[in-house]
């Protein structure tokens, strides 16, 4: 795991438990090998926290609810009105989650 963090990022928050969702999320879901290693990289880009993870999805998934992403949007649009960004390709995928400040003004 990587990360790409400011001096800027430390006086920013994001809700209990997020980070360790999304964390878990790229292990449940994807092949973790020698053989294929999982890269995890977590940058700020513009006013939003990254969590992106190489795709090397599981030939049989994990049973998953879904739910897990959902909740984290609903409680990112309780506090800041902004849908968090998910993108994934062929090759990634990618959590965008708007940065908290601790004054709503900034």
């Amino acid at each position: 795991m990587t990360q790409n963090l400011g001096s800027n990022s430390y006086d920013t928050y994001i809700p209990p438990f997020t980070l360790q969702l999304l964390v878990e999320n790229c292990i449940k879901h994807n092949i973790v090998s020698l053989e294929k290693p999982l890269y995890i990289a977590i940058y700020q880009e513009e006013d939003y926290l990254v969590i992106e993870n190489n795709l090397q999805e599981r030939k049989i998934p994990e049973p998953s609810t879904g739910m897990g992403l959902k909740n984290i949007n609903q409680r990112y649009l309780h506090l800041t009105q902004k849908n968090i960004i998910i993108t994934a390709t062929d090759e990634k995928f990618t959590i965008k989650l708007p940065i908290l400040y601790e004054h709503p003004n900034n």
